[in-house]
């Protein structure tokens, strides 16, 4: 089993100080329209990427492959010795049916494998305001259906998976007891936190008004439980601890993502609502948070390798 982290400024100098040398791989995704560190991090370790260039790589969308740079793709996927193409499952167009979202998957599956000639590994959604049109895809079941009758790898989100099971009134074990995790083949960690209650004034005088409107727009896109890449928990860790052993003859990579939202407009506050990481500047707050959150990982991961 391999420790990887998310590539960020504040990784990059990490390493280069040789504070996070136990690690094996970085990861990048596409989702971030900011490639820069490609070539920084295939020279110092391999590197798992993470979606294709061109359209952002929801499977459930049909004929996705015609909007991918396939050349583009294959060229960093061969490059970077990613093992496997991964991506979300998920829909952006609404008016598909469950049916035809099933289909479109089914038939992108087969159309991925055939351009990377790779093997396939899809990601778990969270809970959205903006995904309610596919929530039948947030279901475990169907998940796992979609796993198992497509012959795939199954990537499994921790955030993303608190946010689902919140939603449909299940304790995470239970929803993770239903996924396709005899498939599972990498963990994406990331913690979750709860957005400011700004509906108080005295919560609200604390923030400036462009942070303000900030959480307005998280809310209205995530709702009041923001799952995009904080800080993990003490209930995470204990989460890892139990269930890293009892799939250990599949998962192969477990990765840390944090601090990952690229927003350059609220950058200049270090210690707002979560660290926000930019490719410009170094965030103290990131730094120290990656390397305690890496070293506590390690340990759990070299007791599983034991």
């Amino acid at each position: 089993m391999q420790l990887g982290v998310n590539y960020l400024l504040e990784v990059k100098e990490l390493f280069e100080e040789d504070k996070i040398d136990f690690i094996d791989y970085f990861k990048l995704y596409s989702l971030n329209e900011d490639l820069s560190g490609l070539e920084w991090c295939w020279q110092q370790r391999w590197l798992m990427f993470h979606g294709a260039i061109g359209k952002a790589s929801a499977f459930g969308d049909k004929d996705l492959i015609k909007f991918t740079d396939v050349e583009k793709t294959k060229e960093i996927l061969e490059k970077s010795k990613t093992p496997y193409f991964s991506a979300h499952i998920c829909a952006r167009n609404k008016d598909q049916t469950e049916e035809e979202t099933y289909e479109a998957i089914k038939q992108n599956i087969i159309d991925f494998k055939k351009a990377f000639n790779t093997d396939i590994a899809l990601e778990n959604i969270p809970y959205r305001k903006h995904y309610r049109h596919c929530e039948y895809l947030l279901r475990p079941e169907i998940i796992s259906k979609i796993v198992h009758e497509n012959d795939i790898y199954f990537l499994f989100d921790i955030s993303h998976a608190r946010q689902s099971a919140k939603h449909f009134n299940m304790t995470l074990e239970e929803y993770v007891s239903k996924l396709p995790m005899d498939r599972v083949v990498e963990f994406h960690l990331a913690g979750m936190f709860d957005l400011p209650d700004i509906s108080k004034e005295e919560v609200r005088k604390q923030f400036t008004e462009r942070q303000i409107r900030f959480i307005k727009a998280a809310e209205e896109r995530f709702g009041n439980r923001f799952d995009y890449h904080g800080k993990l928990t003490e209930e995470d860790y204990k989460f890892l601890e139990e269930y890293l052993p009892k799939y250990k003859s599949t998962l192969k990579y477990v990765t840390l993502e944090y601090g990952s939202y690229n927003d350059k407009s609220l950058f200049e506050d270090e210690a707002f609502v979560y660290p926000v990481a930019n490719f410009e500047k170094s965030n103290p707050i990131i730094k120290e948070e990656v390397l305690t959150q890496l070293k506590r990982l390690k340990l759990i991961v070299d007791k599983v390798n034991e």
